[in-house]
């Protein structure tokens, strides 16, 4: 960035602002009076083609009142070289009504290319005039061309057009010749002045008010202005650097400061939130099973259930009760009936996945949320673990053996409108497995026949 901006200083050091702004203006007052010049020779230049087509139109009036005053049969008399016409006359020329030349006196090769003259002329019933171009290889001069009308004395309507062509006055045409280039020329230089008015101005002023509003706004290195401002901008530029060089350094300071309180902030919110989450799962916990607790079904079960059906996929509930744990408590104490939950804790968290939900509902019922399962998937990890842990309780020296029964409701399958019809529902399908005889596995929607039998 610095090299890129060094250039910039040294084309303001070439002319200081007051001397830049003083040739600016110095080539616009040249450039504007080269450009009033220049329109004011054109300005003479159109008074000039006027001037001579009046002229050229006046003699071609007078030649055509003489002309009226003879009949016809006698214009080729008039047009002999007898009858004198005035120096630098190059044609004259009558036409009939019809177009054809009745008599002429002079180039009969202008009078061929100013045919569509006479015609204009004939078409507006009036008068007409013209410039031709001459020919310097051939010696042939600028004509200035007119085409009038020949009215007879007392008459009203035209009897022919006359057609008078003679030499155009030098002056005029010698402007009209040159004119394109010394306006071409005129707006070259003009045009000139102005890009080097430009030019100044923004290498000169612009750029280094641009440099002043970088140093200003800190986007400059310091290091790149002279030691010796040499102008007005480039010193106020060396003071802004000068006094953005500590702001500068306090704004580092700062900036520092900042980042190292936001890092202990951080740090500290982490810290609050690990604590945070570890009391939440202590308070989501059953401390006997280490399952979750009837707290984290209420907060969130609801929620799963939202979510799960707004997905379009399946969730299954299996309702888990323990058969005979009031024997089991009354026979070997309650020490007995703690170690036989916390094996079933132990059991449920071996037999479910990770993203699954073991839950002790109350007491000896337990409860297992299955994402993505159906009610036949959920009543075979039901019947997995009333197997497993049947095998265990035949080890206990208590009868009536300790056994299991399940109840299973799916949410495709039975469509519970809300989470507690959901719950209702499992509840329900337990109660007819313990209803029929125990140790076995129902699903809601049969009601009647057990899916499993011990």
């Amino acid at each position: 960035m610095g090299h890129e901006d060094r250039p910039e200083v040294r084309k303001c050091d070439r002319l200081s602002v007051r001397q830049a702004l003083t040739v600016a203006l110095a080539l616009t007052a040249a450039s504007t009076v080269l450009g009033a010049g220049s329109l004011f020779g054109y300005q003479i230049y159109r008074a000039g083609r006027q001037a001579e087509r009046l002229r050229v139109t006046a003699m071609a009036e007078v030649y055509a009142a003489h002309v009226a005053a003879v009949t016809s049969p006698t214009y080729r008399d008039m047009m002999s070289k007898n009858w004198g016409w005035h120096p630098g006359s190059r044609l004259l020329a009558v036409v009939g009504p019809d177009g054809d030349t009745v008599a002429y006196r002079g180039d009969h090769g202008l009078l061929e290319r100013v045919q569509s003259l006479v015609e204009e002329s004939s078409r507006n019933t009036g008068e007409a005039a013209c410039f031709l171009p001459g020919d310097s290889e051939l010696c042939l001069p600028d004509v200035a061309v007119a085409c009038v009308p020949i009215v007879p004395p007392g008459g009203s309507r035209p009897v022919g057009r006359l057609v008078y062509a003679t030499r155009a006055s030098g002056w005029e045409y010698t402007l009209s010749s040159g004119l394109w280039k010394y306006l071409g020329a005129v707006l070259v230089i003009s045009a000139a002045g102005i890009a080097m008015g430009l030019f100044l101005l923004r290498y000169s002023l612009l750029e280094p008010l641009r440099l002043l509003v970088k140093i200003g706004r800190g986007e400059t290195p310091s290091g790149l202005l002279p030691a010796d401002p040499p102008d007005e901008i480039a010193a106020l530029a060396r003071l802004l650097e000068e006094a953005h060089g500590g702001v500068e350094e306090w704004r580092e300071r700062a900036a520092n400061l900042e980042a190292s309180l936001e890092r202990r902030v951080e740090r500290q919110t982490q810290t609050v939130t690990q604590q945070l989450r570890q009391v939440e799962r202590k308070a989501w916990i059953d401390s006997l099973t280490r399952l979750g607790n009837r707290r984290m079904l209420d907060e969130k079960f609801a929620q799963v259930f939202t979510q799960t059906r707004e997905a379009g996929e399946d969730l299954a509930l299996v309702m888990i009760d323990v058969d005979f744990f009031k024997s089991l408590n009354d026979t070997l104490g309650h020490k007995a009936g703690d170690e036989m939950i916390a094996f079933v804790g132990e059991l449920l968290r071996q037999c479910v996945r990770e993203d699954d939900l073991a839950i002790r509902y109350g007491g000896d019922e337990f409860l297992l949320v299955l994402p993505g399962a159906n009610a036949a998937t959920a009543a075979k990890v039901a019947e997995r673990i009333i197997r497993l842990f049947g095998q265990q309780a035949k080890l206990l020296p208590v009868e009536p053996k300790p056994s299991m029964s399940a109840g299973v409701a799916a949410l495709k399958e039975h469509r519970p409108a809300t989470p507690p019809v959901f719950l209702q529902m499992a509840d329900q399908a337990l109660y007819q497995a313990k209803k029929s005889g125990k140790s076995r596995v129902f699903v809601h929607r049969n009601g009647h026949e057990p899916v499993l039998s011990a």
